[in-house]
């Protein structure tokens, strides 16, 4: 279960009084060397059609910016071809290695149960890759992406979009995580799918409530996600408030990436406040 909370992205409301204020994923930046206010969204990367609603506000900052940046630039030709070289494991690894022949056979079965799939052609991906194949069970839908909904507006605006890192880059971070790892938490999600399901829609319904206090309590009883947030957030939000300032001083822009990486003393909100920014949170309904 653990990575699949990591895709619908976990906040740690440690920057904000959040209990006092609006519940929202919207913030302005503004301040400093900024000659019109840049804007940033909390997405999720999974989320069933009828639960992705563009709101007035969101529009509105949209409206307000000439470029959109996510995460990464899914507009990029290269893209795939980088993205399917990013999801094998390194040394021609496969993730049979990393069980019984008993235990991979249940791995199998279980696979194919949640996602209509073989597990065979998917033996030499990164093992946190197979969980993304998982999600339609876990949400009873064909989810979409957020940013899909953000570039469709940008691009009747005729704005460009970009990407704050490479899809190389950005699945670089799983050979950081050991994959006997991601095997076995993945094999554990398997086995005890319907309490995974049940969370992952719990998480999914706080993030739709733009409760963030919800989401953060639920997130810190997760040892794994803790146990990897620097090399899955950290070290990211870092490099992306590198660039960041110089990409909002040119130009005013939205930014919309994984809602995970908006709060904690180490979120890209305290990150650009110590930068010396004015982050307002906009009431988003």
């Amino acid at each position: 279960m653990n990575i699949l909370k990591l895709t619908i992205a976990f906040i740690i409301p440690t920057f904000f009084d959040l209990s006092a204020q609006e519940k929202t994923l919207l913030y302005k930046i503004s301040g400093k060397n900024l000659t019109a206010p840049s804007y940033l969204y909390g997405t999720i990367h999974a989320a069933c059609p009828e639960n992705i609603k563009i709101t007035a506000a969101l529009t509105k900052a949209m409206d307000e910016t000439k470029q959109l940046y996510l995460e990464v630039d899914l507009d990029d030709p290269k893209m795939m071809a980088g993205m399917m070289k990013g999801m094998l494991m390194k040394d021609g690894h496969s993730i049979n290695e990393y069980f019984t022949e008993t235990e991979f056979a249940e791995f199998k079965t279980l696979f194919k149960e949640k996602s209509s799939m073989g597990v065979e052609m998917f033996q030499k991906f990164k093992p946190y890759m197979l969980a993304s194949f998982l999600i339609p069970a876990m949400t009873n839908c064909t989810p979409s992406a957020w940013e899909m909904s953000l570039m469709k507006i940008a691009t009747a605006q005729k704005e460009t979009v970009s990407g704050l890192e490479s899809v190389t880059d950005q699945l670089a971070i799983f050979d950081e995580i050991p994959y006997e790892t991601q095997a076995k938490e993945v094999f554990k999600m398997l086995k005890d799918f319907e309490k995974g399901k049940a969370d992952f829609q719990k998480m999914t319904q706080f993030y739709l409530d733009q409760d963030v206090n919800g989401l953060y309590e639920m997130m810190t009883k997760d040892e794994m996600a803790k146990k990897f947030e620097e090399q899955m957030l950290t070290k990211r939000n870092e490099n992306w408030v590198k660039i960041i300032p110089t990409i909002s001083a040119q130009n005013a822009t939205f930014y919309g990436v994984g809602a995970g990486h908006l709060g904690g003393k180490k979120g890209v909100l305290a990150l650009l406040k110590a930068e010396g920014y004015e982050i307002t949170p906009i009431e988003n309904k």
